[in-house]
Order: structure tokens, then sequence, then C-alpha cells
């Protein structure tokens, strides 16, 4: 796959104002979505946090393009396209069903946002509606592909709380688990559902293809994975993995020698409870630190990492102006307690300092 043009436009939405947030907002090349479709692709999963980061008009543009182009889609709604699709599809005897969620960032179609009167985004995987549209159709069909958005980026296993909720999607009809959003490689591992299925769950795919302001330069983002599956009489016959390696505007397959990781690795970390325990301490170890440098920006509150001029100046802003800049400052708050991943790594920190350590 290669893109044809350098610049990067708006998905025909140029004229479309940025949604305000705290996370970046991205758009990609206007020319991505016909570009796939030539390189074979011919569905695509919608479900990210980023998808509204344009608002409606963008998701509309994104859903009218992937439409022209004849092509199909799933894990978004918005007033003009109001059904979100299951695709179904039938291979060798094997009937199929292929689903998309993503967990609760910004562009969330969630029941707080629904509430305040929000009518267009992704679909919640944390949802009861999405965790029922599983169980259901897990009667109709063979097998159920759950293809998700979520989790912490750039690490290399997978939280805990995932694994569970991942496990839990099996056991409620999926028969198979996609995710991606760390941007890098994660293992993956089979799972023995409670009426006896055996499902796998890929953890992350990494990154197959990804533009952004600024050139990568991590080796570990430009690498991702693909999963074949193939079917026969009404089950999944076999996986197959395919990796891939961006450089700079074209993607091309890649031996798996070449991977920066090891997958035998990552899976082994994954099935030895004690190697696994000991990479997520590290991992929310690192991460920790960062959210208190999101709180002490929200709150105004003095740190010992800054300077005493600047600590001088936080309180007289919290003394004499507490709503200056508010807005930004309620987008973080929001950013940090609101996204599951933000959540589940200050509660496995603070668990573990208050509690277990010793």
């Amino acid at each position: 796959f290669s893109s044809r043009r350098r610049h990067t436009r708006l998905l025909r939405v140029s004229w479309a104002r940025s949604v305000y947030k705290r996370q970046p907002s991205l758009h990609t090349h206007d020319e991505t979505i016909s570009d796939l479709v030539a390189a074979g692709f011919s569905g695509f999963m919608l479900a990210n946090n980023h998808i509204a980061d344009y608002g409606e008009a963008g998701i509309d543009a994104s859903i009218e393009q992937i439409l022209e182009s004849k092509a199909v889609y799933a894990g978004v709604k918005t007033t003009k396209h109001s059904k979100n699709p299951t695709l179904f599809y039938t291979i060798n005897d094997t009937k199929i069903a292929l689903v998309n969620a993503a967990e609760s960032q910004f562009g969330m179609l969630d029941s707080s946002s629904a509430f305040l009167g929000a009518r267009y985004g992704y679909v919640d995987c944390f949802g009861w509606e999405f965790i029922a549209h599983l169980q259901a159709l897990k009667k109709e069909v063979d097998v159920v592909i759950a293809v998700i958005h979520a989790g912490l980026e750039n690490v290399a296993q997978p939280l805990p709380q995932f694994r569970e909720l991942y496990k839990m999607f099996c056991d409620m009809g999926a028969d198979c688990i996609i995710a991606h959003h760390p941007h890098i490689i994660q293992g993956y591992e089979d799972y023995l559902t409670n009426d006896g299925r055996e499902s796998r769950i890929f953890y992350s795919l990494g990154n197959f293809f990804f533009s952004y302001n600024s050139a990568i330069t991590d080796p570990l983002e430009l690498q991702g994975l693909s999963v074949v599956l193939r079917f026969d009489r009404g089950r999944i016959a076999s996986y197959e993995l395919v990796f891939s390696q961006q450089i700079g505007e074209s993607v091309g397959e890649l031996d798996s020698s070449g991977l920066c990781v090891s997958m035998e690795s990552l899976n082994a970390t994954l099935c030895d409870e004690s190697a696994y325990k000991q990479a997520i301490m590290e991992i929310i170890t690192q991460a920790y630190p960062q959210y208190m440098k999101y709180y002490e920006y929200v709150f105004l509150l003095p740190s010992r990492d800054n300077s005493w001029l600047t600590n001088i100046k936080l309180f007289i802003k919290s003394l004499f102006f507490p709503h200056r800049y508010l807005e930004p400052r309620q987008a973080l708050l929001l950013h940090n307690i609101n996204i599951p991943t933000h959540r589940f790594v200050q509660e496995l920190y603070l668990k573990y300092a208050l509690y277990h350590k010793s």
C-alpha cells in the first residue's frame, strides 16, 4: 500500500473546525480510503478516539467516501447515518459477524453523552448494549469477531483490566478479539470460554500505516501485525500472522526476523503470571507520574519539580484567577477520569502503593 500524495487535507471537510478536546485532532489524507480500497481492503472499522475530532461532519464525510468506494464500515453512527451496521459474511459454509467498538474517550456515544443530547459517535465497548449484541449475534452466526480500539499506548503488555474484559467478551459470544490503539505490537493468547469454545485474543496490532504531523521516530510504531483468518465448516480453521513495515509513505510486508520485538517473548510473558505482573508494575510505575502532572495543572497545585517562582505564580493564580483557562483544565480532568485506560493505570498504582507495597 502506498499513499499517492504527501499533502494532508481534512477528509472532504477541510472547512470544518476541530472540536475542542485535550488530545490532538487528527485527520488523514483525502485519498486514503480510495487507496486502501484499490489495495484490496473492503471494510473499515471506524470506532476510535479520533473519529469525531472534526465533529459529525467529519464522520459523515468518512462514511460517504467509504460508501462511494463500494466498501462497508462499522463502529459509528450519526444523525444522517443512524444505523451502526454489523458486517456479515459467509465463507466456506461459515456464517461470520464482524463488530467494532472502542473504549470511552472523546467522541464516544455512551449513556452520559446520549443523556446530554449527543446523536453521533462511536460504539462503547464497555456498554451493556455492545455486550448484549455479542450474545445475540452468537445465536445467529457461527463465528463472531470483535475489533476493539482500546489500551495504553506504547507499552508491550495489555493492562489486566483489558485482559479480563476481552475474556468476558469471549464468554459472551466472541470467537476472536482483534484489538488496537497501543500503536505497537502486543502479544496474543488463547482462551477457553465458559461454554468450551476456543477463542483467541490479539491485544494490539500496532500500526499498519500512521500519518502524523511529525515524523515517527520510534521503530516499534513503524511495524504492524495483520491477522489472516481462515474459516471452514462453522469455525476458525487457522490463524496466520503477517507483519508489515511503514517506510515513509509506503507499507511493505516484513519477515518476522525483522521485527523489533519477539512475539514468542510477548506471548510467554502473558502466560507467566509472575513475569506479567512484574511487567505491568513497571509500566504503571513509569506512567503514573504523568497523571500527577495533569492534576497539578488542573488544580493549579505547586510541585517539587517546579521552580519556587513557578510555584508562587501557581499560588497567585489559584488565589486570584481560579477560573482562568478553566475550560482546558476541565477538559484534561475529564480526559483523566473518563478514559478507562487512564483510570485503570491510576487505580492499579494507587492500590499497590496504599495496600500492597511492602
